[in-house]
């Protein structure tokens, strides 16, 4: 029986594997292909099989239908700021801490809906790390 191949858009797939904070050779060896393969499947010369497709998404934490999308979802990327200790360079996000913080954003966006909808949600506070911490503590307890 021939193989079943996965209509994926290369553009999506690309996308999805630079947001994940993966390498490339991490995602290839979790898929059990070679990072050849993978480049063809991201530049559309050759498209992943249906089991190939399947581990793909589980590595990325993505859902499976993402990556039929036409083209690239309008999704802001997450920005994210962390206090640190003064002259100490930002080190990149881990992998898990992309999946963790997409998936905070998701809900953020879906109690925001909610609030609108439901109209008596309570006012949800923000603050930056540029915020006095002082004065952030004082309004939330208040």
């Amino acid at each position: 029986m021939p193989r079943s191949e996965v209509p994926i858009t290369p553009e999506v797939l690309r996308w999805a594997l630079d947001e994940s904070g993966y390498s490339d050779d991490q995602i290839a060896a979790a898929v059990g292909v070679g990072t050849d393969d993978l480049k063809m499947w991201t530049t559309g010369r050759a498209k992943p099989g249906l089991t190939q497709f399947k581990k793909l998404a589980t590595k990325l934490h993505r859902q499976r239908a993402v990556f039929l999308l036409p083209k690239l979802p309008q999704t802001p990327s997450v920005q994210v700021q962390f206090r640190s200790i003064s002259g100490e360079s930002a080190r990149p996000l881990s992998p898990k801490e992309r999946q963790y913080l997409r998936r905070a954003h998701r809900q953020q966006e879906m109690l925001g809906w909610l609030s609108e909808e439901l109209g008596d949600l309570p006012r949800l506070l923000r603050f930056t790390v540029s915020d006095n911490a002082e004065s952030a503590g004082s309004e939330v307890r208040s």
